[in-house]
């Protein structure tokens, strides 16, 4: 049944192209890695089966390369080892690519073309610039090296983390005070010896380890080290912190499924260790341990199952309910909401297939992370405008003269921005949710994952109808109000979250303010980058309903003249 499931959220990728999908059989291959390292040699067996089963069912599995797959799945069935399985692994790549061609030569060239310029200024610049000089060109060979870095993966996985991490060394000794010259030069060092490695085809492939169970022990084995070095050498110290920080997204789901608590602490907590780790060493021993306690080997139940669903589609929830409730009395605005939603699971369905499957890196995670961080800023730039206009509506005249006007005020644009607020509402979660999902059910029991996502959704129901039951005791023009503020709330908290995951991510800088706690319940992260987005709202919504009340009242007065 679990097979079903997984073709369910990953193979279904080939609706949506005419390439082959093999991105479940990768799953099979490293969960059954996981069982290797934990010694658990039935769950290994079981993996395999379902991996022939499954691939027994492709219509190109007489292939030459398939034939390939066929024997290597013989030998790991037998032997159940990790070299077995890394084995079957490269011979499953040599049977994509056999089915999937792909022109690598061209790939490169283009590589070459675009990341080599960006490069020599970057390494040009390195020694003498300025630091805004240097936080260009730095972005500037990070951006393209995001954009075309798909080839470098596919060839040398090696290189390719190699080179994420040298980049990753390079911003922590440009923002160090003072900036770091040495170890910047350093790591271009190491990042041109990489490049030159990778176009001269010195290709390197390294093995599957940087997510899940394994990734995690690799990262705390991380932390340890980092708090052996505080106070004797902080510089390697913040090398590992800053390390972990970057494969984070890779491995989070490990934590985030088991201990919400101490995810939590680790994604507002770690950055500020890392920027002073004498006064943070206490903490940094508390997150180790923390870690230590999970049991990364055990199953999931019905309750870890639900618990994700709630915590991941809540906010959603509330955005949709908020809408509704508000809005109740207009046909033409619940249709849009309905289908915003709609679209938003069906989006989500696909680009957590897209991410899986057409993805298959280490940056997949990081990817994930970062679209998430855009759509959550894109759907609070909406949420603005719906939140000063709901609370424009809050006076009995204006509500009074909305009821009489509805179908004039919600025409066209209005709706169209009110179905596009629960599509992005949707979104932003759903994919995220599903990943995580597939990620559980080889180590869920089919009647818990079934009988979790139940328990989730009937909480979730007896949420919503808890909240509908209680607006209906209230004045409809003071339902303006309260889900005007709930909206302002929940967009505070989802800007300071996606601004705190494009830190985490490097897309955007981190400055941290020392003393100042983060308070991720709310979304409040102790960055200048993030605090000053969150001023930017209030400021937006302050004035955007001085806009929406002033324009109430002209329009009222004008009625009342009348």
């Amino acid at each position: 049944m679990k097979k079903y499931i997984l073709v369910l959220l990953l193979i279904c990728a080939s609706v949506f192209g005419q390439q082959l999908s093999l991105g479940s059989f990768f799953v099979r291959i490293s969960d059954s890695l996981d069982c290797a390292k934990a010694n658990d040699f039935s769950c290994v067996s079981v993996q395999l089966s379902a991996f022939e089963l499954s691939f027994n069912t492709i219509e190109q599995s007489s292939s030459p390369a398939a034939r390939g797959v066929k024997m290597a799945l013989s030998t790991a069935k037998k032997e159940l080892s990790s070299a077995s399985l890394e084995a079957l692994s490269i011979a499953l790549v040599a049977f994509e690519k056999e089915q999937n061609p792909i022109n690598y030569q061209a790939l490169i060239k283009n590589f070459e073309k675009k990341v080599m310029p960006a490069f020599r200024a970057f390494e040009a610049a390195t020694p003498n610039g300025e630091m805004g000089e240097l936080q260009l060109v730095y972005k500037k060979l990070y951006d393209t090296w995001q954009r075309n870095e798909r080839v470098v993966g596919d060839l040398s996985s090696a290189h390719y983390g190699k080179i994420e991490t040298a980049m990753a060394m390079y911003r922590l000794a440009m923002l160090n005070e003072p900036m770091d010259r040495a170890a910047m030069s350093e790591q271009v060092g190491l990042i041109k010896g990489y490049l030159a490695e990778f176009l001269a085809g010195k290709y390197q492939n390294a093995s599957s380890e940087n997510g899940g169970a394994s990734g995690l022990l690799a990262g705390l084995a991380g932390l340890k080290t980092a708090l052996e070095n505080i106070g004797k050498d902080d510089k390697k110290a913040k090398a590992e912190i800053l390390s972990f920080i970057t494969a984070w997204p890779a491995f989070e789901g490990e934590i985030r499924t088991r201990d919400a608590r101490l995810y939590n602490r680790i994604e507002s907590d770690l950055p500020s260790i890392a920027t002073n780790l004498s006064a943070n060493k206490a903490n940094l021993e508390d997150i180790i341990w923390g870690i230590e306690a999970l049991d990364l080997n055990a199953g999931y139940n019905a309750i870890d199952v639900a618990l994700v669903l709630i915590r991941e589609g809540l906010e959603a929830l509330l955005i949709i309910i908020a809408l509704f409730v508000a809005l109740k009395t207009s046909t033409k605005a619940k249709v849009a909401i309905s289908l915003g939603s709609g679209l938003g699971v069906v989006l989500s369905v696909a680009t957590a297939v897209l991410l899986a499957t057409l993805l298959p890196l280490d940056n997949a995670d990081v990817d994930r992370e970062i679209l998430e961080g855009f759509v959550g800023i894109v759907a609070v730039g909406v949420m603005v405008f719906i939140i000063a206009w709901l609370h424009s509506k809050s006076s009995a005249k204006a509500w009074e003269q909305f009821v009489k006007n509805q179908a004039k005020i919600l025409a066209g644009g209005s709706v169209l921005c009110l179905g596009g607020l629960a599509f992005l509402a949707v979104f932003r979660e759903g994919a995220e949710t599903i990943l995580f999902y597939a990620a559980m059910l080889p180590k869920t029991e089919i009647a818990h994952f079934g009988g979790g996502l139940a328990l989730g959704v009937i909480v979730l129901g007896i949420f919503a109808y808890f909240m509908d039951y209680i607006t209906k005791k209230i004045p409809m023009r003071h339902i303006f109000r309260v889900m005007s503020l709930l909206l302002y709330a929940l967009g505070f908290k989802i800007l300071g979250m996606s601004v705190h995951g494009l830190e985490l991510t490097g897309v955007i800088d981190s400055t941290i303010i020392q003393g100042l706690p983060s308070i991720s319940f709310i979304g409040f992260y102790n960055s200048i980058e993030s605090i000053s987005a969150q001023v930017i709202y209030i400021l937006a919504v302050l004035a955007l309903f001085a806009f929406f009340s002033l324009k109430e009242q002209k329009s009222t007065l004008r009625v009342a003249r009348a």
